[in-house]
């Protein structure tokens, strides 16, 4: 549509777009209490980008985070226990309890996702008397939500990457010890995958010294075919630019010629 004096007007879908869109944002709704719409957190960027940086996605199972989700459904008696985390489109379950061959579903039918916006815990008592939950497919169909509980996963500096969460096929609700449980199962998750991240940025670097030094050493004597004992586990491999293979192995007793 177009006002006199050649000034566009938007039509009613964008107009009804755009009002739902203000009152999805306003202040006083929260993002997770608007049905069936799934957005952005506000830091969606640096979400993502320290999601990403902890290379943990499409990872294969660890006993870990494994022992966590385990302890989480003992603790609460309910049979599905996860870590989920949440990704552009998609939440991917670093562990899961209770949901066999499923590795992720969609984030916009994520409860998780709706959690990963506060700094708490967010719990559904039961999601059929949710009017943002009842129409879910999770809840409509398999595997039949009607009750969860998830903490944020809060890393670097407080952005949100996922939940340790809880999840029951009938009504409940948690006493505070649980769900002070499920607070400090989520804080011991993060600080394993920043733990992690810490230790693969320092092995990084130590190889990157010693082949900065090995490079040198070559370099100087390029003719000498060299093994390298260094405290990096068996099986890596450097090739420099000249050509020369070294072997990483296990630690014994330094460099040989």
């Amino acid at each position: 549509m177009t006002r006199a004096g050649g000034s566009r007007t938007p039509d009613r879908p964008e107009r009804a777009r755009t009002k739902a869109y203000r009152w999805i944002r306003s202040p006083r709704r929260l993002p997770w209490q608007v049905a069936g719409v799934a957005i952005d957190r506000d830091d969606e960027s640096e979400s993502i980008a320290a999601l990403r940086a902890l290379e943990v996605l499409n990872a294969e199972p660890e006993a870990e985070f494994d022992a966590l989700v385990r302890v989480a459904s003992a603790v609460c008696g309910v049979p599905i226990p996860l870590i989920s985390l949440i990704d552009t489109d998609r939440q991917w379950f670093k562990a899961n309890v209770g949901l066999p061959g499923v590795t992720e579903t969609s984030r916009s039918a994520a409860f998780c996702a709706h959690a990963v916006f506060g700094d708490d815990l967010l719990e559904i008592p039961d999601a059929l008397a949710e009017p943002r939950f009842a129409d879910n497919p999770l809840v409509a169909g398999k595997p039949d939500i009607r009750f969860y509980a998830g903490a944020p996963l809060l890393v670097r500096d407080g952005q949100g990457v996922g939940t340790l969460c809880v999840i029951d096929r009938q009504p409940r609700t948690l006493d505070p010890m649980q769900r002070e449980t499920l607070r400090q199962l989520s804080v011991a998750a993060a600080r394993i995958l920043e733990g992690r991240l810490a230790t693969r940025q320092l092995q990084q670097a130590s190889e990157l010294a010693a082949r900065a030094q090995l490079d040198c050493y070559i370099l100087a004597d390029p003719g000498r075919t060299l093994e390298l004992q260094y405290e990096l586990g068996e099986g890596s491999a450097f090739h420099l630019a000249h050509g020369t293979k070294l072997h990483v192995a296990a630690p014994e007793s330094g460099c040989h010629r």
